[in-house]
């Protein structure tokens, strides 16, 4: 059995009495909903259709899949306490039973969900099972880059759990959630102890402790703050206590913003001009599709990204593991997070076009964006809140995606408005590559195919090559320029920010991304093989200092 995870799953919010729910479970694949005996077993959190599984096999849209694990709860964990079961990511739609009686159902295969299963417990037994639909591209659900056709830019798809699953005992009155955010200018925090109920909690940090209401923000001081940067990635421990219950957590002092110098908008880091010189990551690895081996693949991927010389990485169209984050906060690597798009089947001629030739569509076409589902444009906004929540106390996520070269785009401007309302700390890119609708703090754009020309926003935005390169050598499979070897491709490259990129950082231009970290099944353009592996791309090869 792997040991896909030796760390606390949520290190944001992390207590002592915890399980790791990980491992074999019982599964099946069925139509029509016939359910059968459990014969056979699955390697969680594995997708099925992964190496890694042990299965191999792909769920479609007329197929339901069921999991099956029985946990005994030590007798100590239910004396006044309650017992929370944690999915980090189950794909697509789930629906949860504990010995036999439905419990919930959850849509959304990108964001977590927990559930208070104490009442469901019998003799401290807790039969899991859960009942998973995926539909893929036949939905307008959030899918990422998850085809059932795959090809070119568009990836085998995968279903059911693919994050970890655990349990964990709090008492009767507990923490639910803790929202941090740091104001720099200030020298201050504001913190907000989400509980069960309204009463004091006790806050220890920075050799203080504070008392505080919970479930409202309160304001800290912090005297003569350490600023978290890629340089000194510094964390500020956190301690609560709340009735009989304790969490840690932590947060990072950082400001994020865009402001004019000499007439050009710069993205400043803590009042300090800082470049986005990031790589475009898929999150698809190899064997394990949307989960790596385990979860020290995330910390190598950061510590080859910064080696490499970037600072920046662009998680592309897809939610990761709290891990991944986490360890951005801890070795100092920016990160872009974008949104997970969704809609019915694109048409081909309006996402690809703006590639090759300039022109721009309002996005209140509904049905030219492959978005004329209402339901499903609620629930793409409930994801974009439960990603916010998540993700708002990690001090590396500086920027969100709403949409990405039209995928599922609609009323950009609301959604800009609507994110900005729920995370102001954050900058945002309404519409990465094209169809820009004018508005927003970023203005990017991607570009392949031709030569790069900078060229200051009329808008006064912020610009951002948020898409370049996708250069591969070896194997001709879908690439975007291919070199006859390494020498040629490390060259191209090197050609590539010497003469498009690096003239314009002192001129306008706030960033640029590499496309992409790894190979991707068709897509052989990565600095790493689909194994994990770098390429022999000499160290610090993009430092944009030494172009």
């Amino acid at each position: 059995m792997k040991e896909f995870l030796t760390e606390h799953p949520c290190p944001t919010l992390k207590r002592d009495c915890y399980q790791i729910l990980n491992g074999l479970w019982h599964f099946q694949i069925v139509k029509d909903g016939c359910k059968t005996k459990y014969n056979d077993y699955i390697e969680v959190p594995y997708s099925p259709e992964s190496i890694y599984s042990g299965v191999g096999k792909t769920l479609l849209p007329d197929e339901e899949l069921w999991y099956s694990k029985t946990v005994v709860i030590p007798s100590y964990l239910l004396e006044q306490r309650r017992i929370i079961l944690h999915f980090g990511a189950v794909d697509q739609i789930c629906d949860v039973y504990i010995n036999g009686k439905f419990v919930t159902q959850h849509i959304g295969g990108y964001t977590p969900f927990q559930i208070d299963i104490t009442n469901f417990i019998d003799n401290y037994i807790a039969n899991i099972e859960l009942r998973v639909k995926d539909y893929t591209e036949k939905s307008e659900l959030s899918r990422g880059k998850q085809s059932l056709t795959p090809r070119g830019i568009f990836y085998p798809c995968q279903s059911g759990i693919w994050q970890t699953v655990w349990m964990e005992s709090v008492p009767l009155e507990y923490i639910k959630n803790v929202k941090i955010i740091p104001n720099v200018d200030l020298s201050c925090i504001d913190i907000e102890v989400s509980t069960t109920i309204k009463r004091t909690c006790m806050v220890k940090m920075n050799g203080q402790s504070y008392l505080l209401e919970t479930n409202q923000l309160n304001r800290i001081p912090i005297k003569n703050p350490h600023l978290w940067s890629c340089e000194y990635p510094y964390l500020y421990p956190v301690s609560i206590i709340f009735q009989e219950d304790k969490v840690e957590t932590y947060f990072g002092m950082r400001k994020i913003e865009v402001k004019q110098n000499g007439g050009i908008p710069y993205i400043y880091l803590n009042n300090k001009p800082v470049f986005f010189n990031g790589v475009l990551d898929q999150g698809y690895y190899g064997k394990g599709l949307y989960t790596p081996e385990n979860t020290n693949v995330f910390k190598k991927d950061i510590l080859d990204i910064k080696k490499l010389g970037f600072n920046t990485v662009r998680k592309h169209i897809k939610m990761e593991s709290p891990l991944f984050y986490y360890y951005c906060d801890v070795l100092g690597i920016l990160v872009i997070q974008d949104m997970i798009n969704g809609g019915g089947k694109y048409l081909n001629a309006l996402i690809a076009s703006p590639l090759l030739f300039n022109f721009t569509l309002k996005d209140h076409h509904y049905s030219l964006f492959r978005r004329n589902n209402p339901l499903a444009r609620v629930q793409f906004e409930n994801e974009i809140r439960e990603m916010i929540e998540l993700l708002q106390i990690h001090p590396s996520v500086v920027m969100y995606t709403a949409f990405n070269e039209g995928w599922g785009q609609y009323d950009s401007k609301r959604i800009f408005e609507f994110i900005k309302n729920l995370d102001s700390s954050r900058l945002i890119d309404p519409a990465s590559g094209w169809f820009d609708q004018g508005i927003g703090d970023i203005v990017s754009k991607h570009c392949y195919f031709k030569k790069y020309q900078y060229e200051p926003d009329k808008l006064g935005r912020a610009t951002i090559l948020s898409e370049y390169g996708g250069y591969s050598f070896g194997e001709k499979r879908f690439f975007y320029g291919h070199c006859k070897d390494e020498l040629a491709y490390i060259k191209k490259i090197k050609d590539t920010i010497s003469t498009q990129i690096a003239p314009f950082v002192d001129s306008g231009l706030n960033g640029a991304i590499f496309t992409q970290l790894y190979d991707v099944f068709g897509e052989k353009n990565g600095l790493k093989e689909d194994n994990g592996s770098l390429k022999r791309i000499p160290d610090g090869w993009f430092e944009m200092k030494k172009w």
